[in-house]
């Protein structure tokens, strides 16, 4: 479903009281990719996420888990998705990853892509949580804004690695996953906008 300049403007609107933000900080991305997220926001949220590429679609199957009124021009998000990401933005030009979008705290998406591998490396079960900020071509492509990294099935010393590669302490360890992701515990690494 297209929004039109006045119905995307009307979100803008809304975004900005329930969020605090301003025209300066909108700015701060293209108008289209507002148009963008307007879109998304107003999509059936069991079809498939309009702006994601059509390759990705299997991999976010649940897009529609998305706050809205986070000040990004977020059109999808998954959570605790086992994918490998960082192959994938390898694999697919129309995917740019991204952990620095999050904010002065994230560490660089490099540091995310080796944690990541370390993790499967060592027999490890590593999931991200991925907000998708839409990019050129516009509706066609994504940049992956890395938000945390999840390990489970790690010993203590391998979270220590995963730590140092980071360069970041973890999250106290979730004690029940959400979703049922997994069975024991799980070590997180968490960043969000600031």
């Amino acid at each position: 479903m297209a929004t039109t300049d006045d119905e995307t403007a009307e979100l803008l609107n809304q975004l900005k009281r329930a969020s605090g933000v301003n025209d300066e900080w909108l700015a701060r991305w293209d108008y289209e990719a507002w148009r963008q997220w307007g879109r998304a926001m107003t999509a059936d949220p069991d079809g498939p996420c309009p702006g994601a590429p059509d390759w990705m679609q299997s991999f976010i199957p649940h897009w529609h888990d998305v706050d809205f009124f986070c000040p990004l021009p977020c059109v999808g998000r998954v959570a605790y998705s086992e994918a490998n990401w960082p192959a994938l933005a390898v694999e697919h030009d129309d995917l740019t990853l991204s952990a620095e979008l999050m904010g002065d705290t994230a560490p660089d998406v490099n540091a995310v892509s080796r944690a990541w591998a370390v993790a499967r490396r060592n027999g490890g079960r590593p999931a991200l949580t991925v907000s998708l900020l839409p990019a050129a071509p516009w509706g066609r492509a994504v940049t992956g804004a890395i938000e945390a990294l999840y390990v489970t099935d790690v010993d203590e010393d391998q979270a220590g690695l995963i730590t140092a590669i980071l360069d970041r302490r973890p999250a106290a360890p979730l004690l029940v996953p959400p979703d049922g992701w997994a069975t024991g515990p799980v070590h997180a690494w968490e960043w969000f906008i600031t």
